[in-house]
């Protein structure tokens, strides 16, 4: 009986060869086929998998998916039941007792990337490097906030199996504790596999027939199906998209075609000089129209839908319509004599030109050219459009009518009367005498009034509404008293205060509304909003001595308004402001923060106020050490530190941690970057929190210190962001 030699089996196997005795040699074994796989296990989208520039990092992008990928930050692990070497990827987590080895969870998660998808330079990578790659990267600790872990587990110390999702610790000696816990990085691939559905980007052959009946659809087809040979189609062929050929012939022994109604339009030829032939009737629920002439041998019918069609000698081309009528060219439309009594439309794409026009009705004239006419008259609701110039030698209007031309309008007599608009974007081309026709003033216009030509129409417009224009407010500071400046600090610590009681201001008026009739202001946003005894006497402004503070972050406003001649309120047309906003620390100090509590906390800063400089990027310092973020109230903006080059307890001192310090309110920073390149998030550790008191006001701090003393050295710098 043969001797089963598991490392012989395993090496025929792996290398496609049978297995029968363990007395041949492996080149004596047969070549065969070893593996079973089957569709489940075969990825089909592998070319979705990007091989670098992978789209996750972070805490907030946990459980993220792309087309193919899952990220998993940090997911705790399950460890087996068994003993602490094996752990196993379940979601959600397993329970921390552990569960069986010896059968599959349902929660056990499995086909997870491996470097072997990305490119050669990122083989080595982890997924939590600052250029990641696909290998895991593995935690032990027994702390329960996996935002807290700063050192990974060496690689040498485990196995991963990316297929099955199970962890195997090398042996007990490197296996976690009892009281451990072990979270991982890692890529899923969420991706189709070969049971549901295959991507092909070449070309798809076979050098036999493809099965006469397939189910589905083929999708997203570009080649062609159709052989380039002669064949015949039994049954019926239904195209969804266009059927293009060099002829169509139908049969002769077909004596009549079914059309499929469908709705929308349908075009012959492509040109206007295309001819189509029709032999027999056509026949029209609608209207048949052309752009061009419509000419027979004879027009048959008994002319009862022709209304209003009157014949006329003159030889100049004399045009009358009645009732409802369109008349439309796409040339020129000449007359001597044009009436239109009706609601009508007409439109002429060149030029529009009569001797005599005139409309009665709702009537719409438009020339893309010019509209010319010695004499126009419109009574009724009527509007006339020419693009490029109106003329009329008389121009009446009787009703509620619009006039509009681009360019030019221009009549030697000009009548209106009703509710009319006229628009032109130019200038009035004559003079308007405006003589005994006002019964009041309108503005600065009276009677006896001329307006020349060459007058735009803003200026027209502000000459009858100067009454109405408002007086402006140009300007408005707020003093401040207590630090003897002429102007409002514009940016305060919280709880820090500014005393003010006098401003400026600055009004002009081009109105013959006048100024100001009176000046008023307001206070919005501070502790105590009352202004007392606010008098403006020229152009300054004089209150009781006020206190400006806030006890949270946010803007403190004063508004300037006023009331005008017409009676008419004007509030908040200008305001002046200051900002209150939190300070953030960054500075040396011998003192460990371990453990870290209120006291610990004020020994430090009164070491970093100790160490001040000042000249920090985006942001300004005040009170030594205590750097004010100067944009945004409520959020860490992107700061850059330089470590400081002066005596004392500065950063770069060989035996000073490096702090920095923030309102617990910002959250974590997403970022601390050395010198503009190296990520120094390992380099500090978080120490916690604690409470501390300036002016008046207790703020809970963020504290992170450096894991080593004198990390940095001078010009070094320091960019954070949350």
């Amino acid at each position: 009986m043969a001797q089963i030699n598991s490392a012989s089996k395993s090496s025929r196997l792996l290398a496609s060869r049978r297995y029968t005795h363990d007395i041949l040699g492996s080149a004596q074994e047969a070549f065969t086929k070893v593996l079973d796989l089957n569709a489940t296990e075969i990825y089909t989208e592998t070319n979705l998998i990007p091989t670098s520039s992978l789209p996750f990092s972070g805490s907030s992008q946990h459980l993220s998916t792309d087309p193919v990928l899952r990220y998993y930050f940090r997911q705790k692990l399950t460890p087996s039941n068994v003993n602490n070497e094996a752990w196993f990827f379940l979601e959600p987590t397993g329970s921390d007792n552990g569960i069986g080895p010896q059968l599959i969870d349902s929660n056990q998660q499995t086909n997870f990337i491996s470097p072997k998808y990305s490119e050669v330079s990122l083989t080595t990578a982890n997924t939590e490097d600052s250029t990641p790659g696909y290998g895991v990267k593995v935690f032990v600790s027994d702390s329960t906030d996996s935002a807290s872990l700063d050192a990974p587990i060496s690689i040498n110390d485990f196995q991963f199996d990316y297929k099955t999702g199970v962890l195997q610790f090398l042996n007990s000696s490197v296996a976690p504790d009892n009281d451990e816990y072990v979270y991982m990085t890692a890529y899923q691939y969420i991706g189709k596999t070969l049971d549901q559905g295959l991507s092909v980007e070449g070309t798809l052959s076979s050098s036999a027939q493809i099965a006469s009946e397939i189910s589905g659809a083929f999708n997203g087809q570009t080649g062609s199906f159709l052989l380039n040979t002669t064949d015949t189609l039994d049954g019926d062929l239904t195209i969804t998209g266009k059927l293009i050929a060099q002829q169509f012939v139908v049969s002769s022994s077909v004596t009549s075609l079914i059309t499929q109604e469908l709705s929308g339009s349908t075009q012959f030829g492509d040109s206007s000089d295309d001819t189509h032939f029709f032999s027999g009737s056509i026949t029209s629920s609608g209207n048949i129209s052309a752009s061009g002439y419509i000419s027979a041998s004879s027009f048959h019918g008994d002319g009862s839908h022709l209304t209003g069609v009157t014949s006329y000698s003159d030889s100049d081309t004399l045009s009358y319509i009645n009732n409802l009528g369109i008349l439309s060219s796409s040339n020129q439309l000449t007359s001597s004599f044009l009436e239109i009594n009706g609601d009508n439309v007409i439109s002429s794409s060149n030029q529009l030109t009569s001797s005599f026009l005139e409309i009665i009705g709702d009537g719409v004239i438009s020339s893309s050219n010019q509209l010319t006419s010695s004499f126009l008259e419109i009574i009724g609701d009527g509007v006339i459009s020419s693009s490029n110039q109106l003329t009329s030698s008389f121009l009446e209007i009787n009703g509620d009518n619009v006039i509009s031309s681009s360019n030019q309008l221009t009549s030697t007599f000009l009548e209106i009367e009703g509710d009319s608009v006229f628009s032109g974007s130019s200038q009035l081309t004559l003079d308007l005498d405006i003589t005994a026709s006002l019964a009041t003033e309108v503005g600065s216009i009276s009677d006896d009034t001329k307006i020349s030509a060459g007058t735009s129409i803003e200026s027209l417009l502000r000459q009858m509404l100067i009454k109405f224009i408002s007086p402006t407010i140009n300007s408005f500071t707020i003093r401040s008293s207590e630090l003897g400046l002429p102007v409002l600090s514009t940016r305060l610590e919280v709880g820090d205060t500014d005393t003010v009681d006098s401003g400026t201001y600055a009004t002009s008026s081009d109105s013959l509304n006048g100024p100001f009739n009176s000046i008023s202001i307001t206070l919005d946003e501070n502790d105590n909003n009352t202004l007392s005894s606010v008098t403006t006497t020229g152009a300054a402004i004089t209150f009781d001595s006020k206190t400006i503070r806030r006890l949270t972050p946010g803007t403190v406003r004063f508004y300037i308004g006023g009331e005008d001649a017409q009676g008419n309120t004007f509030s908040e047309v200008r305001n002046d402001s200051c900002t209150f906003y939190l300070p953030i620390f960054f500075g040396g100090s011998p003192q460990t923060a371990d453990p870290l509590n209120d006291t610990e906390l004020s020994l430090i800063l009164a070491d970093i106020s100790g160490s001040a400089v000042s000249g920090y990027s985006g942001v300004i310092n005040t009170n030594n050490q205590s750097l004010i973020n100067s944009t945004s109230t409520y959020n860490l903006p992107e700061i850059t530190f330089t470590v400081p080059n002066n005596a004392g307890n500065n950063v770069n001192g060989s035996s000073n941690f490096t702090y920095l310090i923030y309102p617990d309110d910002y959250g974590d920073l997403s970022k601390i970057i050395k010198n503009g390149v190296g990520d120094e998030s390992g380099t500090f550790l978080p120490m916690g929190t604690a409470d501390h008191e300036r002016f008046g006001v207790t703020t809970t701090y963020r504290v992170l210190r450096t894991t080593g003393q004198g990390p940095y050295s001078t010009t070094d710098t320091i960019t954070i962001d949350n």
